[in-house]
């Protein structure tokens, strides 16, 4: 029930801020390990918000959670989690919408754009 709640929360959030509108994941297809926990931040809006991704990695599948402690979220399971080369791919479903990231990998830094319905910014992760 508190990961409900605090979803809810999440998606109202990024339903004022961002003004937007199971599951399943992917393994990795060649490149470096993500596995492990990634710090950065998601900037959309002249909002910046603290992010912190753990992807887990087993013989055929990538997975990953998020937490957004500005917002109380924690742990909160990813979807579509894809690496494919240089390319990260991961959603969070949002309420109203899915928040959708779409980076590139480059050494221990994973940086990209963020999406949700009209929407957009950048997103950057480091390793550790």
């Amino acid at each position: 029930m508190t990961r409900q709640r605090t979803s809810f929360g999440l998606a109202s959030f990024l339903s004022l801020f961002l003004l937007s509108p199971g599951t399943g994941v992917a393994g990795q297809a060649g490149g470096a390990s993500l596995a492990g926990p990634w710090h950065g931040t998601i900037e959309v809006a002249s909002v910046t918000l603290t992010i912190r991704v753990v992807f887990t990695e087993t013989q055929a599948t990538l997975g990953a959670t998020i937490d957004i402690p500005q917002q109380g979220a924690r742990d909160i399971p990813l979807r579509a989690v894809t690496h494919d080369g240089p390319k990260v791919r991961f959603e969070l479903p949002a309420g109203p919408g899915v928040a959708m990231f779409d980076g590139t990998l480059e050494g221990d830094r994973i940086s990209g754009t963020f999406t949700q319905g009209p929407a957009a910014g950048t997103f950057h992760l480091d390793r550790g």
